[in-house]
């Protein structure tokens, strides 16, 4: 016997394919935003693991040395003397960052660096502030371990603006200016973690749960006066400071809105330097807020609409501030 096939069977019409098609696409797009989600969330827990990181590592730096580091070494002739410490000569040193390597499982890297120069500018340190060190960096930021710029005449990276590793956290210099005399490294951070100086824990008059010690912050691109485009941001090796002046995810930043091809980072009218660290402020790429570490070591999130003077009373070690922003 000889079977014979059925070759009337019907199949799919292009309206059917179609429509399933559509319905596919739509599960999809149903589907992505959910997926991005629990990345974000991913993200952002390892980022509050990294600050908690960083945290015991400064705790434990104070324990060994009986003071924390300065959260920036930076002196200048072009400081006024009303300013504080003034040198003969202008240099940058290592800063909170770099201090703690060893308590963040960077021996290595702290081992090849001379800390008994307080300038990183020599060929074994300038290499070495090129090492991206991931415990400093928020896995939300999307250039997250790009070379910043820092200085003309010198690079790591494969461009001339392409100079020393990032970090996503800066030091709470306190709710006063960066700048005094219009220089940045204001010696006299009313924080914990400002220029030149040391604090303990102990100075924390207004206790360790309502005191900021470590804030998020982000990159914002540019371009350096000669050498072409660049990424502007913190330094691990030293810079990484800010002031609560701006908020959080203030108008300065990337996160916040900031329209590059209108107000880039360029130096138009100051040092372009200047430029970013008084406008960028803390920020973050996580959707309403930033990573914040007190004092205890605890993390906190904290909203970009939180009120300013709360803001800025959790910035101050020993303002006499009664009042806790996250009772």
């Amino acid at each position: 016997m000889q079977t014979t096939l059925n070759s009337n069977r019907p199949g799919f019409t292009l309206v059917e394919l179609l429509v399933v098609i559509a319905i596919i696409g739509i599960l999809v797009g149903m589907l992505l935003p959910a997926v991005q989600q629990v990345r974000e969330a991913a993200r952002r827990t390892q980022c509050s693991n990294r600050f908690r990181q960083a945290s015991i590592a400064l705790q434990n730096y104070e324990s060994a040395n009986k003071e924390l580091p300065p959260g920036m070494f930076f002196t200048s002739t072009a400081f006024p003397s009303s300013c504080g410490p003034v040198d003969t000569s202008f240099y940058n040193g290592w800063g909170w960052a770099a201090k703690v390597l060893p308590f963040v499982e960077q021996n290595n890297l702290a081992s090849s660096i001379n800390f008994r120069t307080d300038n990183y500018f020599n060929n074994a340190n300038w290499k070495a502030t090129a090492t991206v060190v991931e415990t400093f960096l928020c896995p939300s930021n999307p250039e997250a371990g790009a070379l910043l710029e820092c200085c003309s005449g010198k690079s790591n990276g494969g461009s001339a603006t392409q100079d020393r590793a990032p970090s996503n956290m800066a030091g709470v210099h306190g709710s006063n200016s960066l700048f005094c005399g219009g220089v940045r490294g204001n010696p006299e951070g009313n924080g914990i973690l400002f220029n030149y100086y040391s604090t303990r824990f102990s100075d924390i008059q207004d206790g360790q749960s309502n005191t900021l010690l470590i804030g998020e912050v982000t990159e914002v691109p540019g371009s350096h006066p000669s050498q072409g485009p660049a990424l502007f941001g913190n330094f691990w090796s030293n810079w990484a400071v800010q002031s609560t002046i701006e908020g959080v995810n203030g108008p300065g930043t990337m996160p916040g809105g900031r329209d590059i091809t209108i107000d880039p980072i360029d130096g138009v009218g100051e040092n372009r330097h200047n430029e970013y660290w008084r406008e960028a402020g803390f920020s973050s790429w996580h959707p309403g807020g930033a990573n914040f570490v007190l004092a205890d070591g605890s993390v906190h999130y904290i909203s970009e609409n939180i009120d300013q003077s709360a803001l800025d009373n959790l910035a101050t070690r020993d303002g006499g501030e009664s009042n806790n922003a996250f009772n």
